[in-house]
């Protein structure tokens, strides 16, 4: 087994880097109607200054944003979780990270919310991107959201060696 370069921030930099460079993922939060349309622009394709502001904009690695007032938003945030030993194993920990998945009520109907979600478990789940072996889904509930808007809150987590190596 081949052990990756550990430390949180590098794994979840690389669960950040790969949900913001996902075409399909991109379109299901950037574009209105018809998101997966072939006559609408690749967002990756985009010059890459504006690829930037946008994946930038709609796949954030920060707990919440002030400005959810603004109508139209369909947005991902994630977030460090719990580290947890592994019982019987001394040597790892299991380490928890959260998706929040916030769509305006104005997508509901579409099941954006739910579109967004399926994407980002096929991109993820029980797949090697980050820690010791694969990532695994924790599980998932509605989250409490502004005023308009509809989240679902989803829980993860990877196995991650307790000596750090950067």
């Amino acid at each position: 087994m081949t052990l990756k370069p550990t430390g949180i921030r590098k794994q979840m930099n690389q669960i950040w880097q790969l949900l913001r460079h996902d075409e399909e993922l991109l379109r299901l939060l950037y574009y209105d109607r018809n998101p997966l349309s072939e006559d609408l622009p690749d967002i990756t394709s985009l010059p890459q200054k504006e690829f930037e502001k946008i994946s930038m904009d709609v796949v954030r690695f920060e707990e919440k944003s002030s400005e959810l007032t603004t109508k139209g938003i369909k947005r991902v945030y994630i977030t460090t979780g719990r580290k947890r030993q592994v019982f019987g194993k001394p040597y790892y920990a299991r380490q928890h990270f959260f998706i929040n998945v916030i769509v305006h009520e104005d997508f509901v109907k579409q099941l954006r919310l739910e579109q967004i979600g399926d994407r980002i478990n096929q991109l993820l789940l029980h797949n090697n991107i980050s820690g010791v072996g694969n990532i695994m889904y924790e599980g998932g509930d509605p989250y409490q959201a502004p005023r308009e808007f509809q989240t679902y809150l989803h829980i993860y987590s990877f196995l991650t060696p307790n000596k750090v190596r950067c």
